[in-house]
């Protein structure tokens, strides 16, 4: 009997997590279905749900230089070889189809799909490749905000998806792309979009799990801010005021959709006009931006926000805590009273002296701000003079 295989290749941004995480948390559901979910343990032995690094290292031809080996300070010849042993086991001890989910496999060149592609026919599998596809502008909203979570400093980036489209639609001619927009409209959103494409229906038996969701404007800007003056590396070096993931308790922080502004739109408008057409000539006008929505200005923070935040000042770190309220003190994005609220309860979180390293980013931070934006500078120094000493 041919064996099948469903292999889900993102895109990134395109709900990915939510979608491993909820199969992980129901493989009983699955097998009841008749589909199993691929197992792989990481060099650590913890179950690895989302299944791009056994794909991209398997067949990726620089696998020498993967981010995950040379970070880890792995052996890439054993780790890879492991790593493809766990996907011949997984084949093996299959009893019926089974899924395997990882978005970097988009990333993958044509000569090395080719090559995973090559993998399953010796096989005699039958393959089903599934797509979900963000629009142009979507994905660059979305992908900013991923940028600013690990640390980075802002930027406005088209990141494109067409590329990985057309490799994928090169190599697998029966692959399925799907509109993420499309997806999210489904009564149990892109999760249950995609169950119903396995045919595994959203019910009271599947537990649908969110993951990596998006964040608010007004916390994506306090973000930028807050990495402006202290990013997580400075010059390749950690930064001893950061670690990876610090800001996650600003993440639940409930705003105003993130949207560019007019001013920052033009950096990628050619990018994101492009692909749109792109995109409609391709896959069809369900896929691309209907419109391309901007504020003139960063919305202000709302009471309840403002609320919120002062909840969770206390589950950060000090330097976290202070960069956050200097944002309010750089920009008109809440009242004078509200700014003075957080302000004292920074104060009140305050158990000893002011860390060298944090005056020492801050004043940074002001001498560059005084060379192109004398106002927001001044509006620093009377934080750092007023409120951290």
């Amino acid at each position: 009997m041919t064996q099948s295989v469903i292999l889900h290749v993102g895109l990134h941004k395109t709900a990915t997590s939510s979608i491993q995480k909820t199969l992980v948390n129901n493989r009983d559901a699955l097998r009841d279905a008749g589909i199993g979910y691929g197992a792989f343990t990481n060099f650590r032995g913890d179950d690895h749900r989302n299944h791009s690094l056994p794909f991209y290292a398997g067949f990726a031809q620089d696998y020498q230089n993967y981010t995950h080996f040379v970070r880890h300070k792995l052996n890439p010849e054993t780790e890879r070889q492991r790593l493809l042993i766990q996907i011949e086991q997984n084949l093996d001890e299959a009893s019926g189809p089974i899924l395997f989910s990882g978005e970097e496999i988009s990333n993958l060149s044509i000569d090395e799909l080719s090559s995973l592609r090559r993998y399953f026919e010796k096989r005699n599998i039958k393959l089903r490749v599934i797509c979900f596809v963000r629009s142009p502008y979507a994905m660059t909203c979305s992908d900013g905000q991923e940028w600013l979570k690990t640390g980075r400093r802002y930027r406005v980036a088209h990141r494109q998806s067409m590329p990985a489209v057309k490799r994928l639609g090169t190599v697998f001619s029966s692959a399925e792309f799907y509109s993420f927009k499309t997806a999210c409209v489904h009564p149990s959103g892109p999760v249950g979009f995609f169950l119903d494409l396995i045919g595994v229906p959203p019910t009271d038996k599947i537990n649908i799990a969110t993951a990596n969701e998006g964040l608010c404007d007004q916390v994506v800007r306090m973000i930028a801010h807050i990495n402006d003056i202290g990013p997580i590396h400075i010059d390749g070096n950690p930064s001893s005021l950061r670690s990876l993931f610090d800001t996650s308790p600003l993440w639940k922080i409930v705003g105003d959709k993130y949207q560019l502004l007019e001013s920052e739109y033009g950096d990628i408008e050619q990018g994101v006009t492009t692909e749109n057409k792109l995109m409609h000539n391709m896959l069809g006008a369900e896929y691309c931006d209907l419109t391309i929505p901007l504020y003139k200005v960063p919305p202000a923070w709302s009471s309840s926000s403002i609320e919120t935040l002062m909840e969770v000042l206390g589950k950060v770190s000090p330097a976290i805590a202070a960069f956050a309220v200097s944002h309010f003190y750089a920009e008109s994005i809440a009242t004078p009273a509200q700014r003075d609220l957080l302000g004292e309860k920074l104060a009140s979180l305050r158990t000893g002296p002011t860390p060298d390293a944090m005056v020492t980013a801050l004043d940074s931070f002001i001498a560059r701000k005084m060379k192109n934006n004398r106002e927001v500078a001044i509006g620093l120094a009377d934080f750092k003079n007023n409120v951290l000493s």
